[in-house]
């Protein structure tokens, strides 16, 4: 029994480490996808907002990509208590400034000119919410490079006290065998 003991916690400890490490992983690869998205809506939002307004398809499809990519970013609020823990507010507060400066003032309207001020605030905005996303993902692989330091100290501890128990076990088991001998 004691020589199964530390190979049970063993296999309890990396399968939890596992879980741990799959969940701190698939947050990594959430908040690169919200990246790719801010980028992108920031190209799109500079695009537009460095253009004249004009009824032309091409502008009306800029307008839509860009509603679009409010929706898509709009899903990751979901998450952002996951995703962000420490940075929770101040992720919400750029992401509400990002769609303000993408989808505001004159945004969608026929007669508009040119606006290069909002293009600037556009990247102002994505650069504030790119810098977030980037302290919450290291946040994240910090995290994982200590779980990381802990399994390895656990292992090497349940190697090391693995001896002694088995040691302890046959010193308990010599006496019922000596007893028999006599």
């Amino acid at each position: 029994m004691t020589t199964l003991a530390p190979g049970v916690i063993s296999f309890a400890l990396g399968a939890a480490w596992q879980s741990w490490r799959a969940s701190s992983s698939e947050a990594a690869a959430q908040i690169n996808d919200l990246l790719k998205d801010v980028r992108e809506l920031e190209t799109l939002a500079t695009e537009y907002w460095t253009q004249g307004g004009s009824a032309k398809p091409e502008m009306k499809a800029l307008e839509v990509k860009i509603r679009g990519m409010t929706f898509v970013i709009a899903g990751f609020e979901e998450q952002a208590e996951t995703l962000f823990p420490k940075y929770k507010k101040q992720y919400e507060q750029c992401v509400d400034a990002l769609f303000r400066a993408a989808t505001g003032g004159k945004f969608e309207t026929k007669g508009r000119k040119a606006d290069f001020a909002r293009a600037i605030s556009v990247k102002e905005a994505a650069a504030d919410l790119i810098s977030v996303a980037r302290k919450a993902r290291q946040q994240s692989a910090a995290f994982s490079a200590v779980g990381w330091f802990i399994r390895l100290k656990a292992i090497w501890l349940l190697k090391f006290l693995s001896f002694p128990l088995r040691w302890l076990s046959a010193r308990r088991m010599r006496p019922l065998f000596d007893s028999q001998g006599d």
